[in-house]
């Protein structure tokens, strides 16, 4: 691990491989033009937290300003994808929030299959924000009680 690893321990300055492949992977079902802006916002600084054994990510821009913004609802998934490697299948939402590319949201824990040789296969494009990972989550932590069905 490097000196950054110890001193932000859950996250960093830059996106790893796999994530950069399924942020491409989700804005390649955008149009040219929304492509562009969250290309010029990861070329912006920012800091990228992973927790929940790297199932939540969030993506923090130093200064959004400097970026355009996407004209898209406050909360938008931009695409649902799933990861597959052998028989082994991961999805995946990644997410904006007040125009800039926000998350990744991950339904399991994501570090085992992206080791490995993967495929990304869109399963759905667009829409609102669902809280199904973060209900997940929630009862994890807190039990079923927390988000009662």
């Amino acid at each position: 691990m490097d000196a950054t690893g110890v001193i932000t321990k859950d996250g960093s300055w830059w996106l790893r491989d796999y994530e950069k492949r399924l942020i491409e992977a989700a804005i390649k079902t955008l149009d040219s033009e929304e492509q562009n802006i969250i290309r010029k916002q990861l070329r912006n600084p920012f800091y990228i937290q992973r927790i929940h054994r790297d199932r939540m990510n969030d993506i923090f821009f130093y200064v959004p300003e400097r970026a355009p913004k996407l004209v898209k609802p406050a909360e938008f998934q931009v695409a649902k994808l799933r990861l597959k490697s052998g028989r082994r299948r991961v999805n995946v939402s990644i997410k904006t929030f007040e125009g800039y590319i926000r998350a990744l949201r991950f339904y399991k824990d994501p570090r085992e299959i992206v080791r490995e040789e993967f495929s990304i296969e869109v399963l759905e494009v667009g829409g609102t924000n669902d809280d199904s990972i973060a209900r997940e989550l929630d009862r994890e932590e807190h039990g079923d009680e927390y988000y009662p069905d």
